[in-house]
Formats: structure tokens, C-alpha cells, sequence
């Protein structure tokens, strides 16, 4: 970035293969996060990453803390570079309203690598997309944006070690949601139907095989794709 000039003077590390045809932006190796700075970051020039607004009672040490389980969660499933901002505060409408149409266009956009992530101190929300988590429900998904309630947390962790990972299990599962419509049955999986105590703290939750797939189908771009295929094929016997 040269502050005299106000630009960029060096391209992003991309290549033209790994550009989507349909998303255009991708194509300008000299552009910045798509002119949003307010919700995006780019450390490296790859992809866009994901905004987590905190407002609940726990620290933002915490909630990063959580943040970095469901990355390696999704990374652990296949999808590439994905990571998280940890912001302060709630998302504004226009924020929120940016939000719900990258869950409408997101297919036609590209900007399905994005997702807005509330920790709420409570169920109720703010902004004009963002409404109240349903009774007897610890998050909720809006599609392409989501949201849990800390206090759901809080009730039942007796530490903040536990506190870290209930956070972190109900944003994977609530970002899930962008990809898988229905729950699994197994009690291991991040998908699980019911977040009861013994779900909530659970530090091995998983993705099926199945699961991964349609993850990186929908996060990763095609040349990603090819290129964990051509390193699974190296890495058999």
C-alpha cells in the first residue's frame, strides 16, 4: 500500500485458474476485499475472512479463542484458507442487510466464502435482518450470517475453558447450517440435533465424510478442489 498514492502497488498472490468466471472482482489482484473493509480483512491476499461480532459477557480473548476451534474444524474437513476476525459490538443493519444478500446472490456474487457470526449475551438481536433467537434454541441461522447466545453457555460451563468450547460448537454448528438444511443423529457430530450438556462441551466434535465433502464443494474454489485431490492421490499408497 503506498499511503501517497492511496493504492495498492503490488498484486495479490492469486492466479487467473483459481479466479471464478462468474466473479469478476476476484479477477483484480490489486483490489481490497471488495471495498468493504468494515467487515472483511485480508492478510495475505487470498480469500475473504469471516467477522465475528462480540457482545456478550465473555472477553474477545475468549471468543477468538473459539473462533480459532471452528477454523481448524473447517480446515480439518478440507476447506482452505479460511480464518476469523473477532469484532466488538453488534453488526449494523446495513451490515446485516449486505449480509442477507450475499446468502441470496452468494452463488452468482462469489461470496460464499463469507459468513457474519454474532455471540449474543442473550437470544434477542438487533439490526434489521437479525432477529431474536427462537425459545429453547442456543443459536440460529440466517443465512449466510448466524448467531448464539452466550448466555445458554454461561448457564452451564463451570469454567472458561468449557465456555470456549460450547462458543465454538454452537458457531460451527449454526455456520453449518450455510451448507446442511437437516441434523445428524450421531452425538460426535457438529450437526448433532440437540445441544445438550454432554454436546455443548464436547471438544472432538467432528464432520461426517459426507459433510466434509459438501464443504469444501461449497467453500473451496475448483482449482482448490483439484489440487486436495492431486495431494490425497500423492499421500496413498
Amino acid at each position: 500500500m503506498s499511503s501517497a498514492q492511496g493504492r495498492f502497488t503490488s498484486p495479490d498472490p492469486v492466479f487467473m485458474t483459481k479466479a471464478r468466471v462468474y466473479d469478476p472482482q476476484q479477477w483484480n489482484q490489486y483490489a481490497y476485499v471488495r471495498n468493504n473493509p468494515m467487515i472483511y480483512i485480508d492478510p495475505d491476499g487470498r480469500e475473504l475472512r469471516l467477522a465475528v461480532y462480540n457482545s456478550s459477557q465473555y472477553s474477545r480473548d475468549t471468543v477468538q479463542r473459539a473462533a480459532n476451534i471452528v477454523v481448524a474444524r473447517l480446515k480439518s474437513a478440507g476447506v482452505q484458507n479460511v480464518s476469523f476476525e473477532v469484532r466488538q459490538g453488534v453488526p449494523s443493519a446495513s451490515d446485516q442487510a449486505r449480509q442477507g444478500l450475499v446468502g441470496l446472490l452468494g452463488f452468482v456474487t462469489g461470496s460464499q466464502h463469507s459468513h457474519l457470526a454474532e455471540v449474543r449475551s442473550s437470544r434477542k438481536g438487533e439490526g434489521l435482518l437479525n432477529s431474536g433467537i427462537k425459545e429453547g434454541e442456543a443459536g440460529r441461522n440466517f443465512n449466510a450470517s448466524s448467531a448464539v447466545d452466550a448466555s445458554q453457555v454461561q448457564q452451564k460451563a463451570g469454567d472458561e475453558d468449557k465456555a470456549v468450547v460450547g462458543l465454538a460448537n454452537l458457531m460451527t454448528h449454526e455456520l453449518g447450517h450455510d451448507v446442511f438444511v437437516g441434523h445428524s443423529e450421531s452425538p460426535d457430530n457438529a450437526m448433532f440435533g440437540s445441544a445438550s450438556v454432554d454436546w455443548l462441551f464436547n471438544p472432538n466434535l467432528t464432520f461426517s465424510q459426507k459433510q466434509a465433502t459438501a464443504l469444501r464443494k461449497r467453500f473451496n474454489t475448483q482449482e482448490e478442489q483439484r489440487q486436495a485431490e492431486r495431494d490425497k492421490e500423492r499421500q496413498e499408497p
